[in-house]
């Protein structure tokens, strides 16, 4: 109880200091940092290529795709370590809906469960997840809603799978 005491108090002393951030009471106030980190923070070294392309010039000074209607709601990975499936699915059906295409929210179940050189709960890369798209060739991924999923054509067709990555004072590709 005196931890629980002291650890509000301290998340507590935030909200007086002016910033953009907002502070409070939630569903990690009770967890100890080592706590928080055991569950929450499963990092892996892995990480993105290299950006290798041209300098894009005339860049708007704010863009947004939420004006766009291309990116989903947000989401709660609970204790599972899923944020790498939730950023691959997410990646994946923004750049479908990106193409022209309405956002259509997809299966994170099925790209945490079916991907290799992951662990699911216990962790993954996109990197790795990213790979697995496109050495299976996989041109569908479930909708959300879906509890069956097999491949016919009544699912969301992927031609490719390419991520498109920001770099700051650089520009943007597509791999």
């Amino acid at each position: 109880l005196q931890k629980s005491t002291k650890r509000h108090a301290y998340l507590n002393s935030f909200s007086t200091e002016p910033q953009s951030a907002k502070y409070g009471i939630n569903q990690f106030s009770d967890l100890s940092e080592r706590e928080f980190k055991d569950l929450y923070l499963r990092a892996s070294a892995d990480r993105a290529p290299v950006f290798t392309g041209q300098k894009i010039k005339g860049l708007p000074a704010r863009f947004d795709w939420r004006d766009n209607a291309v990116v989903g709601p947000v989401q709660n990975q609970q204790a599972c370590g899923s944020c790498w499936a939730f950023s691959v699915v997410g990646a994946v059906q923004s750049v479908h809906a990106i193409g022209s295409s309405p956002l259509v929210e997809l299966s994170v179940q099925q790209v945490l469960d079916c991907s290799f050189q992951n662990n699911g709960c216990d962790g993954g890369t996109p990197i790795n997840a990213l790979k697995w798209l496109t050495q299976v060739r996989l041109n569908f991924i479930c909708q959300q809603v879906e509890l069956i999923c097999s491949g016919d054509n009544s699912r969301i067709l992927l031609d490719t799978v390419s991520v498109l990555f920001f770099l700051p004072n650089i520009g943007a590709s597509r791999v």
